[in-house]
């Protein structure tokens, strides 16, 4: 295992729906996605003490608890996974992702996303 974290932030849409195109044509995150990425980067620190970068290539797990009855798809839930997973360095590029196993749980759990990294 190369990272493992449970967290309680709860997800909000991520993903393309959450980019603004600025005015010079640069896509950028909206201040929901930078507030959501900041709280759930604060929390990993707060859990994990010593992230190291893996540099090669890994398999996800990812366990999605939806806090409410909206939906949201996978594939922008994972797009803002990849993000923070940069962002704080546990992979250089989430090229590096070759694998992934993603799950949305409906049993009562005490997470809104576990989040897991083992080499492959």
């Amino acid at each position: 295992m190369i990272f493992e974290v449970k967290l309680e932030t709860p997800v909000i849409g991520l993903g393309k729906n959450n980019y603004i195109v600025l005015k010079n044509g640069i896509h950028a995150p909206n201040k929901n996605f930078k507030k959501w990425k900041k709280a759930v980067i604060l929390e990993i620190y707060s859990k994990i003490k010593n992230l190291r970068t893996w540099e090669h290539p890994c398999k996800l797990t990812l366990f999605y608890h939806p806090s409410d009855k909206r939906r949201r798809d996978a594939t922008g839930i994972l797009d803002g996974v990849f993000n923070v997973l940069e962002e704080i360095r546990v992979i250089n590029d989430d090229s590096q992702i070759k694998q992934i196993n993603y799950q949305e749980i409906n049993d009562d759990v005490d997470y809104s996303l576990y989040i897991r990294l083992d080499a492959i």
